[in-house]
């Protein structure tokens, strides 16, 4: 494994993994000041300044010994007198996204990553906000998106529930008019409240991916769908056509599904307009 992922690509002539290389790293051994992994049989320290964007105080409460981790390598030093020498620095804190970029925070919630975007203008303009920034935060490996609100009124961080956000952070006030910066972009009890409601609402009608007849619009069916009828009269034996057919409600005869499978047969019997067309 050393010799083929620290080597040469034999089509490239270039070596596999480079300074900036992301891999993926099993830990081998924890101390308070950092962790000692090995990625493709080489094993490497990595110091708690290099572990994550917050002061870590003590390594072995956040890593586990025989958990996998994400590194970036950072130095790779090769012997060129033999190839199964190497050495090479990593970093974890790299392979995450970093907080102090686009107003993004991440922070670990059990075993999960948790990205949360987040301004700090006070009150936010709308135009500021790009919810759409969590959709980075879920490529860059975030198991969880949230958003920090510091807009005036509650529509927005409704709205971020409805592209994904887990987690809702708001300001709370009992006075809006009181000093300080954050006040104004502060929800009171009401419209904390009313903002709760609405969230519950948007988490219910969110669904799922497949569209299907709900029971309470099950009894709808029938008015709701159509059926293939006459749209003038039709004499037994003359061919349906585009020209003496249509589609009305109800749904209790032949669905428009079918409306090309009836399209040149011929009719049966005589059918007045509006009549239920049967084949």
């Amino acid at each position: 494994r050393v010799y083929h992922w620290f080597g040469t690509n034999r089509t490239t002539g270039e070596f596999q993994l480079q300074p900036g290389s992301k891999v993926e790293a099993r830990i081998i051994m924890t101390a308070m000041k950092g962790i000692r992994v090995e990625v493709f049989g080489v094993e490497t320290f990595i110091r708690s300044r290099d572990l994550d964007y917050t002061f870590i105080q003590d390594a072995r409460t956040e890593f586990e010994v025989g958990k996998r981790v994400w590194v970036v390598l950072t130095d790779i030093q090769r012997d060129k007198e033999n190839d199964y020498a190497v050495e090479f620095q990593a970093s974890v804190r790299d392979a995450k996204p970093d907080p102090r970029e686009k107003g993004m925070g991440v922070y670990l919630e059990g075993s999960v990553f948790v990205g949360e975007i987040n301004y700090t203008q006070y009150p936010t303009p709308v135009e500021d906000v790009n919810l759409r920034a969590m959709e980075t935060l879920r490529k860059l490996g975030c198991g969880m998106t949230g958003f920090s609100d510091h807009t005036v009124g509650t529509a927005i961080p409704v709205a971020a529930v409805a592209l994904g956000a887990e987690i809702i952070e708001k300001h709370f006030t009992l006075d809006k008019n009181a000093a300080g910066p954050d006040h104004i972009a502060s929800a009171d009890p009401a419209e904390l409240a009313a903002m709760v409601r609405a969230i519950r609402d948007v988490e219910s009608a969110i669904g799922s991916p497949l569209k299907h007849v709900t029971e309470s619009e099950s009894g709808n069916v029938a008015v709701a769908r159509k059926s293939i009828v006459a749209s003038r009269f039709i004499g037994k034996g003359e061919t349906f056509s585009e020209e003496n057919l249509a589609v009305k409600r109800p749904g209790n005869g032949l669905s428009p599904m079918l409306w090309h499978r009836v399209i040149g047969t011929k009719a049966v019997r005589d059918f007045n307009k509006d009549d239920l067309i049967t084949v």
